[in-house]
Order: C-alpha cells, then structure tokens, then sequence
C-alpha cells in the first residue's frame, strides 16, 4: 500500500464548507484524500470514533474505514454500484496479506474493466500512523477528559526531565573524567565535545526514537 509523506498542518486549521459544515484545511494526506474524493466531512467523524469513551475505534479500523470509502467513492465515480459489503470485501482482497494472488488479481481486474484506477486508488490509501498524525496534529484530537489529558501530560514532562536530566548529569562526567585524563597527560586532545544521546527501539517493528520524540508520540506508531 503506498504511502505518500504528510506536508505540515497549516496555521488554519478549521473553518467552514460552503454547506456550513465545519471542514478542516490542513494539507496533509488525508485532507487532500478526503478532498478528492469528496469525503470533506470525515474528519469529526473520525476524531469522535477515536476520543469517544466507551469502544473507542482503533487507528486500524479507521484507517480501514477511510480506505473503504475512498475505494466506494472511487467505483461509484466509474458508474459502480456496489452493494452492501461489496467495498470492504474488495478492500480485504486488494490489501490483506493473507489473500492469495490469484484472488487479488481478479478483484484488481474487475476494478480495471469497471474503469477504476486502482492504481492510483492504492496509492491513496492512507496507514494507520497518518490517521494518527491527522488526529494528533490537525485536529488536536486527545482521548480521555480534560483532567486525565492533563494529568498525562504532567507525567510525560516530569519523565522527560528526568531522561535530560541523567543526560545532563552523564555527559557531565563524562567530560570531567576526560579533562582529569587530558591534564595528567593519560589522554591526548584539545577541545571536544560530549554528547550523551537516549534513544527508544521497538522491537516488533524496529523504529528508533530519541527519547523526547518517543515519551511525546506516546510509544512505537505501530502501537497506535
């Protein structure tokens, strides 16, 4: 499934359609998607499914559902008329690992006789960490209330001081331990610099994060 990168969020972004239905302009991936196929008023949608307390929606599943609607949006364009659970199961077909290739390429060759570009259809699906960084960024979308969010944020800070903190304290050594070794002629340097980094891997799928970037994304993007 291709992925294409996410351009910032701009300065605005909400505002409002010409129907007077709150929208969202934000640049990213799924606010050009969204917008080419028509699909401007999934942003809250997707942001209510995600925050509401009770079965909140994964960022699999809605990234699953926004992918479905693009490839819905895409076959009634080409004169389709799918019917009920006709998309999602041409979705399963086109994206899922475990389907064979032959029944990949037949649903792929229906597409393509219907008049579906499903080429540039795959290319706009978009993954489950874009739909994070929608929510995140765009739309400022924070699960749990307000006390709960903030009470989070507290402890996300307090650790990350403490991680600079022994960062601090270690390069500090460090550089004074090298000093006492360059002065008593055990070391043979001028000037030079410590840098004492942290850094977090996942090891499921093996992204590394500095530390900051890691306690601020809240873990691993494929946990999300």
């Amino acid at each position: 499934m291709a992925e294409s990168d996410d351009a910032p969020p701009s300065e605005e972004a909400e505002g409002t359609d010409a129907d007077g239905a709150e929208s969202v302009d934000c640049s990213c991936k799924v606010d050009r998607i969204a917008g080419k196929y028509g699909l401007e008023g999934i942003h809250r949608e997707l942001e209510d499914r995600w925050v509401r307390p009770e079965d909140p929606d994964s960022l699999r599943e809605l990234a699953t559902e926004f992918n479905e609607r693009v490839l819905r949006s895409a076959m009634l364009e080409a004169g389709m008329n799918p019917i009920d659970g006709e998309t999602t199961n041409l979705y399963r077909l086109l994206t899922e690992e475990s389907v064979s290739r032959s029944d990949r390429i037949r649903a792929v060759n229906r597409l393509e006789r219907e008049g579906v570009d499903i080429e540039a259809v795959d290319d706009d699906f978009v993954s489950h960490q874009t739909i994070y960084r929608h929510l995140r960024q765009c739309l400022q979308a924070e699960r749990g209330s307000a006390t709960e969010r903030s009470d989070m944020r507290h402890r996300i800070e307090m650790s990350d001081d403490r991680i600079q903190s022994l960062r601090n304290r270690t390069s500090a050594v460090a550089e004074d331990t090298v000093e006492r070794l360059r002065d008593k002629g055990a070391l043979d340097v001028d000037e030079f610099h410590v840098y004492v980094g942290v850094t977090f891997t996942c090891m499921d799928c093996g992204s590394t994060y500095e530390a900051s970037d890691f306690l601020e994304n809240r873990g691993c993007d494929c946990k999300q």
